[in-house]
């Protein structure tokens, strides 16, 4: 399963994304690296704890990656790339693009519209296509799972080269969901 959001702000979503990952699927989950200000805001509210415990909870799977995108400047200096995408894509097969955001304002109460598809080579070639952004590498040669894991790990090894401020390989890099947006 691939996420690409301006938000990671829905317990139900969270909720079965946990039960894929017991299932033993892989899930990417794109956000901005630096979280949206109502998402800053809800994670210092008490009410609003729960939530973030699930979501933190998420982080003891292995075939889980919280991932955000940022440009290496040189010098230990990256820019930050603004995830303001809508867009999911499940097992190769299916798609989703649009406006809404994975939270529950916006599924039940917000004016958005999405576009989904069913349309196994079409969602293979946009995840192919989001994934070599990400990335900077042609992932056209591997697999749903290779390309999954390949994501993964260059995340957390670019989240590693982060904290030595050393220059990142592709966009990608890793976030902890217990700590994102605090």
């Amino acid at each position: 399963i691939y996420f690409e959001n301006q938000a990671i702000a829905s317990p139900i979503v969270v909720d079965e994304i946990e039960r894929a990952l017991v299932r033993g699927v892989q899930v990417v989950f794109l956000v901005p690296g630096e979280a949206h200000p109502a998402f800053v805001a809800a994670r210092r509210s008490p009410r609003a704890a729960p939530f973030f415990a699930r979501l933190a909870s998420l982080g003891r799977f292995p075939n889980f990656t919280l991932a955000a995108i940022a440009a290496s400047r040189g010098e230990g200096r990256y820019d930050e790339v603004y995830v303001h995408a809508k867009v999911a894509i499940i097992d190769d097969a299916w798609a989703t693009v649009g406006s809404t955001n994975v939270a529950e304002r916006s599924f039940r109460h917000d004016t958005e519209l999405n576009a989904s598809f069913w349309h196994a080579a079409s969602a293979r070639s946009l995840r192919e296509t989001l994934f070599a952004n990400a990335l900077r590498r042609d992932v056209t040669d591997l697999s749903e799972a290779e390309a999954f894991r390949l994501y993964r790990d260059l995340a957390l090894a670019n989240r590693d080269r982060r904290t030595l401020w050393e220059p990142l390989e592709g966009l990608a890099y890793a976030l902890d969901p217990a700590h994102y947006g605090a």
